[in-house]
């Protein structure tokens, strides 16, 4: 989990995420359209996120991606998760 006690009110929500790394065997979509690596994705396209693989051989992929707050960076605070989480396909 993601805390920054400069944020206030504390604690926040989640707003987004954005992809650190993309997956080694396959793509990431939304909407259709190719997921590049820094891409900004809202809590509204989360959703819409699609994996695709590219192959048809079973393989375990994953993708990183750092979470974002809606408590936004006044006062020193950090709405963008520092280290990056891991999504992994089995």
């Amino acid at each position: 989990p993601m805390t920054d006690p400069s944020d206030a009110p504390s604690p926040n929500t989640l707003s987004g995420i954005r992809i650190t790394a993309l997956p080694s065997f396959g793509q990431l979509r939304l909407n259709g359209n190719l997921v590049a690596i820094n891409a900004d994705l809202t809590l509204a396209d989360i959703p819409n996120l699609l994996y695709v693989q590219n192959s048809s051989v079973s393989l375990t992929d994953s993708f990183l991606f750092s979470v974002r707050d809606n408590g936004g960076t006044a006062n020193g605070g950090t709405d963008l998760q520092t280290t990056s989480s891991s999504f992994t396909f089995n």
